[in-house]
Parts: C-alpha cells; structure tokens; sequence
C-alpha cells in the first residue's frame, strides 16, 4: 500500500524502459499535492525521488500549486525543505525548479 506515495522502483524501471529505447531524460516532474485528489507526498517519498534524480543526473520540476488545498490534516512538505533536509551533496548538487501559485491555494481553482 503506497498511501498516493510514489513507488520508486516503478520509477526506476520506467526510467530504465525509456533509456533503453532511446530517450534523452532530463527531469522528473512530481505533482503534490495531486489535483483532484488533495494527495499529500510525505517528506520520505519526497528524498527518494530527489535522491533518485540525484543518482540519474536529472532536474526535479515540483508542481506544488495547491499546497493550501489539502483535505485531511496530513501535513504538506515541500520539495525545497525535503531537499534541504537530506544537506550535501544533494542539496548543493541537485537543480530543483519548484512552481507555487498564490491564487490556486486562495481560489481552490
């Protein structure tokens, strides 16, 4: 049961599977939390796939536009504090682009 975590292993072997047939990946992007389901990514799951980006040489895109919209009382980290949290060398070494949009959080939109 992943809880709406990101398995890990899925993504190492659909990043394995592109590889192999050819694909220049250059970054992951994590949605969180998820619209429409409000899912929230706890901090662990979000250093997994930091660190898997870390291991592969890719930028993290982290969509976090409805931080303010979570409908049960777990808790919202951020890619930036997650990162932040693991220190060097991922901290230093890892290009993170992080999206926030004040009027999705006020607006539900």
């Amino acid at each position: 049961d992943q809880d709406w975590n990101l398995c890990v292993e899925d993504l190492e072997k659909t990043y394995q599977e592109a590889k192999d047939n050819g694909t220049d990946i250059r970054g992951v992007v994590v949605i969180n939390p998820g619209n429409p389901t409000g899912q929230v990514m706890d901090q662990k799951n979000l250093q997994e796939v930091l660190k898997f980006a870390h291991d592969k040489n890719i930028s993290v895109l982290a969509d976090e536009v409805y931080q303010k919209n979570i409908y049960n009382d777990q808790e919202f980290c951020s890619m930036r504090k997650a990162l932040n949290r693991l220190g060097a060398p991922y901290d230093n070494e890892l290009e993170l682009i992080s999206f926030h949009s004040l009027s999705k959080g006020l607006l539900g939109e």
